[in-house]
């Protein structure tokens, strides 16, 4: 339950400060979006193994890694 909020939490942080890629240019976006997608993907590789991250260390495929920067530098958010 501890990792359901925590997951929620954090997810709710990345998407509030999500808005920020839209106003920067250059390399500033690639690394806020590269920042934003990296946490996404990551709390997408712990929701799938059910929130159980002592069983072994969780890690997004680079597909769902990619496509979260894709998304996060493409639309600004």
């Amino acid at each position: 339950e501890l990792m359901t909020y925590q997951v929620i939490r954090a997810r709710a942080l990345l998407d509030a400060g999500a808005p920020l890629i839209g106003s920067l240019n250059g390399a500033a976006r690639l690394a806020v979006a590269g920042y934003v997608a990296g946490g996404r993907a990551a709390l997408a590789a712990i929701e799938a193994a059910d929130y159980d991250v002592l069983e072994a260390t969780r890690h997004p495929s680079k597909r769902r890694l990619l496509a979260e920067l894709a998304k996060a530098y493409l639309r600004g958010r």
